[in-house]
């Protein structure tokens, strides 16, 4: 068996564990798809810092929600994002990726404001799994320290306290031992899949 998680992925939007995440954030604005057309000069992941850099060169506006991705047979996360509708009204995802979307799924959220600083995912598992739930803990925990004091508001290269970087190293070691036991650990592919959606493994969450 494969104990290495494969990259993160867009969900189908009609899949069940979409829909189980907007219940649990009691989302209630409006879910689309958005092209991905990253800019040549953007910054990696800085997508306040990008949009608000081609609102100020072209105009348009900028779009506060969430992107949604999988991570394969872990969790499904909901990432704190912004995208730029042009003066058209056509929206893009203007920020480029260490891997390349050709769409993202985005949860458009009037009610977001950006105040300078990243809020943290929204993660749930993918089925019930305490191996998943500490992978969950551990990305709470690195927020919370990648975010302490006034490095909240800081971008790019951060510095750390020689106990802070200990905790990291440990807790990067601790998500791999959580994701081998989650990987080695999930139904045959014709067993009834762990997310309660009624369907096989296969089709749902073992895809």
């Amino acid at each position: 068996m494969n104990n290495f998680i494969k990259p993160p992925f867009v969900p189908d939007i009609n899949f069940p564990p979409v829909k189980k995440l907007l219940s649990h954030m009691n989302f209630t604005g409006i879910s689309y798809y958005v092209n991905s057309q990253p800019e040549p000069d953007a910054n990696r992941e800085d997508c306040f810092i990008n949009v608000q850099n081609k609102i100020n060169l072209v105009g348009g506006r900028r779009v506060i929600g969430w992107a949604i991705w999988i991570l394969p047979k872990i969790l499904i996360e909901a990432q704190f994002h912004a995208i730029w509708e042009s003066p058209e009204g056509e929206k893009i995802d203007i920020t480029p990726r260490k891997r390349y979307y050709e769409k993202i799924l985005f949860f458009e959220d009037p009610y977001l404001t950006y105040d300078g600083y990243q809020r943290n995912n929204i993660r749930i598992p993918l089925y019930p799994f305490e191996p998943i739930d500490a992978i969950i803990s551990v990305y709470d925990r690195l927020y919370e320290i990648m975010n302490k004091g006034e490095r909240k508001f800081q971008h790019g290269k951060m510095s750390y306290t020689e106990n802070e970087l200990e905790e990291l190293d440990q807790m990067h070691f601790f998500r791999l031992e959580m994701e081998r036991i989650a990987l080695s650990h999930i139904p045959a592919p014709n067993s009834p899949c762990n997310c309660g959606s009624g369907r096989k493994y296969k089709k749902c969450c073992g895809f």
